[in-house]
Parts: C-alpha cells; sequence; structure tokens
C-alpha cells in the first residue's frame, strides 16, 4: 500500500494509482530557480495592504481555526510540528508594531497548550534581507541548507518519534 492518486486525484493509501513524482502536467517548481514571485517593491506592497491595519476578526477567525486543528489532533493522538517560517527583516518591519510578537506568542501558546511541537525559523540567519528574493520567499541557493535544518527539526519532534514508533519511515 502506497499513498497514491486515485481516479479522482485524490491521494490516499491504495494498491493502484498513480505516484505523486509521476503525475503528468507541467512542473512549477525547479531545483535551484525562484519560484514564481513579485519583486520587493510589489510584494512589500502587498503585505502593507494586508497587514495595515491588522483585521481583527480575521485574526481572531484564522486562531480559532488553528486551535480546533490543534485540539482535533490532540484528541486523536496525532503529532504535530508547528514551523514559523522565515520573512526578511524589512518584510517584518510592515507589520503593525507588536503584532508580530503577538502573534508567535499566541502560536507558540496554542502549541504547548495542545502538545504541539513548535520550531521558529524567523531567526537569524534565515531572516536576514540578504537570503530574500521578494522579502517572504527565501533564494533558491539556500534552499537544501534551509531544509536539512527543518528535516533536522522534525527528525527531533514528536513528529518522527511517533513515525518510527508506528513503524514508517519518513
Amino acid at each position: 500500500m502506497f499513498e497514491k492518486y486515485s481516479d479522482t486525484l485524490t491521494l490516499k493509501r491504495q494498491k493502484d494509482g498513480l505516484f505523486p513524482e509521476e503525475a503528468q502536467g507541467t512542473p512549477l517548481v525547479y531545483p535551484d530557480l525562484a519560484i514564481d514571485h513579485n519583486d520587493w517593491t510589489k510584494t512589500n506592497y502587498e503585505y502593507i495592504r494586508r497587514y495595515n491595519p491588522i483585521d481583527q476578526t480575521k485574526s481572531q477567525t484564522q486562531f480559532a481555526y488553528f486551535e480546533r486543528f490543534l485540539q482535533l489532533a490532540a484528541s486523536r493522538h496525532i503529532s504535530v510540528l508547528v514551523v514559523n517560517m522565515p520573512i526578511s527583516t524589512a518584510n517584518r518591519g510592515l507589520i503593525p508594531p507588536g503584532f508580530y510578537d503577538k502573534y508567535v506568542a499566541t502560536t507558540r501558546d496554542m502549541c504547548q497548550k495542545y502538545g504541539a511541537d513548535y520550531s521558529d525559523f524567523n531567526v537569524e540567519p534565515w531572516c536576514k534581507d540578504e537570503n530574500f528574493v521578494d522579502s517572504v520567499h527565501l533564494k533558491p541557493q539556500l534552499s537544501k541548507a534551509f531544509m536539512q535544518d527543518l528535516a533536522k527539526t522534525a527528525t527531533h519532534s514528536s513528529v518522527s518519534l511517533a513515525a518510527v514508533h508506528r513503524g514508517r519511515n519518513l
């Protein structure tokens, strides 16, 4: 049994079907090439437009759904690793003062409350401006090192321990 795409293009455990790497179509991501992205100016404009001012109702709704997800995972004894992805220092400066710190604290507190692992990758060296192609997406040259750090984090998390315990390898 492998996870394969069925006739309805649903990825599920089955004997027949198509492996994801066999799927037909045009690849959107290539090794060592940046994904389609806006330039710094347009990306910054979009972030200013989205986060100034902060939509408190939308933010509360998103946190409510996040909490429901964590509650469900905890009730079903599903291990979860939440990763705070890096953004550039310049991009973080576009967010209203205090909001980002509150976001991180709330996310971390919810993870702790429901037994999910939390890892913050929005730290040095990852958050340096020169590491980004558009203030929110890391440059392709860094992807291998970033993925290695992310894999190390996953390996030491309860997600990895749960997979090994259940007889699966990551």
